[in-house]
């Protein structure tokens, strides 16, 4: 959702260009592939809400992680830290949350390419994570899901998008969206293994 919406309403708009950053070596690997995989999407009980799969555009991803469930949960809770290894999010902030804490109902504002995002936590467990956010013409839900696989870890993301500027940009933003996923993946693994 995040560099897709940012560059497709820039375009749209006609909004000056942003200078741009030093490419992050996750987003040259993704670059480089052409091969994209389907799995399966997350509709599980386990959430408080679900991926809207009659959405516009909805991906989903997973990988394996050499760390703990804990340790992934720990990291992906930790909203204030995203940026520390989230290379496409520029600031987070928590709002109402004098003590950082994080959990179901928090609420946060987040900014990455130039979109500034207003999201709100709906579920936060031992296995699930997931929140919901909203931007210029997007609304979008985000559901993580983490579990034990020998003495790794499988994480898995699936997301849904609508809003008038998905319905716009309906086709780029199912071709993007997975690499996307893939990035925010692999960009875990990184940090959690790290």
């Amino acid at each position: 959702m995040r560099v897709m919406i940012y560059n497709s309403v820039k375009n749209m708009m006609n909004f000056e260009s942003r200078s741009s950053k030093q490419i992050h070596p996750i987003y040259k690997i993704l670059l480089s592939r052409k091969v994209r995989k389907k799995t399966t999407i997350m509709t599980d009980n386990e959430f408080t809400i679900v991926i809207d799969t009659n959405a516009p555009v909805v991906s989903s991803g997973k990988i394996l992680i050499s760390a703990s469930p804990e340790k992934v949960l720990a990291i992906l809770k930790d909203i204030p830290k995203w940026q520390d290894w989230r290379a496409d999010i520029e600031y987070v902030k928590l709002i109402e949350q004098a003590d950082n804490s994080v959990g179901t109902g928090t609420r946060f504002e987040w900014k990455a390419n130039g979109l500034k995002y207003q999201s709100k936590i709906h579920t936060s467990s031992n296995h699930s994570f997931g929140w919901t956010g909203k931007t210029i013409g997007a609304f979008a839900i985000h559901n993580w899901s983490v579990d034990p696989n020998g003495q790794r870890t499988e994480v898995k993301v699936s997301e849904s998008l609508s809003g008038f500027a998905i319905n716009l940009m309906r086709r780029k933003m199912n071709r993007e969206l997975p690499d996307l996923i893939n990035k925010d993946l692999m960009e875990l693994k990184y940090r959690c293994e790290k």
